[in-house]
C-alpha cells in the first residue's frame, strides 16, 4: 500500500505527496518506496545542486528586480561565489531546501523553516524562486503546497516580500496569503528597501 500522505493545495484540490523524514543529521529524505518518490517531482536539495540553485538565484533575481535593486548590484552577482555559499548552507542544517526536479535540471526551489519572528510562531517561507524560463507554469505554486502538506510545517506561515514587487505580492496572495501589517527594510546593494509580511493560517 503507498505510504504517501494527503493534503489540501491551495486551492483546496485534494492531492498526494510524498511524507519526509529528518534524519540526525539534519537532512530530510524521502520516506516510502522508490515508486512512491517518482510521484513527485519535488524532492530534498542535495549538496551537488548548490550550482544550479546559485543559478537559479541569480537569474530569478534580475529578472524579477530589474526596476526594483540597483542594476550595478544585479550586474555583480557571482555565479561561483553564490554556488559556494550554497554548498555552506547545504551542508548546515539552518533551514530546509527543497528542488523542483525537471526532466533535465532543477526548475526550481523553496527554503523554509522556522519563524524568524519573535511575534510569530510558525513556518516561515524564507525564499522561493524559479528559473524564468519556467515561469508561469505553476511550479511556485507547487513548492508552497509542498512545504504546506508536512505534518511539520502544515502550520500557519509567513513570508517577506520586497514591497515594490508587484507580481511576487499577486502571487501570495493567490495562495491564500495575506498582508498582515508588518514592515521593515532590508539593506539590498547599498539601499533600503521596503518589505511587507504576509500571512496564511493553514
Amino acid at each position: 500500500m503507498s505510504r504517501l500522505r494527503n493534503a489540501c493545495d491551495s486551492e483546496g484540490t485534494r492531492i498526494y505527496l510524498p511524507r519526509l523524514r529528518f534524519r540526525a543529521s539534519g537532512r530530510m529524505e524521502p520516506v516510502g518506496r522508490m515508486s512512491d518518490r517518482k510521484k513527485s517531482p519535488i524532492r530534498p536539495s542535495r549538496l551537488t545542486d548548490a550550482a544550479s540553485i546559485a543559478k537559479i538565484q541569480i537569474d530569478a533575481w534580475r529578472q524579477a528586480y530589474a526596476d526594483i535593486i540597483s542594476k550595478e548590484f544585479l550586474s555583480q552577482m557571482d555565479y561561483d561565489e553564490k554556488t559556494r555559499r550554497w554548498e555552506r548552507n547545504l551542508s548546515g542544517n539552518q533551514a530546509s531546501t527543497i528542488v523542483y526536479d525537471g526532466e533535465e535540471s532543477i526548475l526550481g526551489w523553496a527554503s523554509y523553516g522556522e519563524s524568524r519572528d519573535q511575534d510569530f510562531q510558525g513556518t516561515e517561507i524564507w525564499a522561493i524562486y524559479v528559473t524564468p524560463q519556467a515561469w508561469g507554469q505553476g511550479i511556485g505554486r507547487r513548492l508552497v503546497d509542498f512545504i504546506h502538506s508536512e505534518p511539520a510545517t502544515a502550520t500557519s506561515s509567513i513570508v517577506w516580500v520586497l514591497k515594490e514587487n508587484k507580481n511576487a505580492r499577486r502571487f501570495y496572495n493567490s495562495l491564500g496569503f495575506i498582508p498582515d501589517g508588518k514592515e521593515k527594510l532590508i539593506e539590498i546593494g547599498g539601499d533600503s528597501l521596503p518589505e511587507v509580511r504576509y500571512q496564511r493560517s493553514c
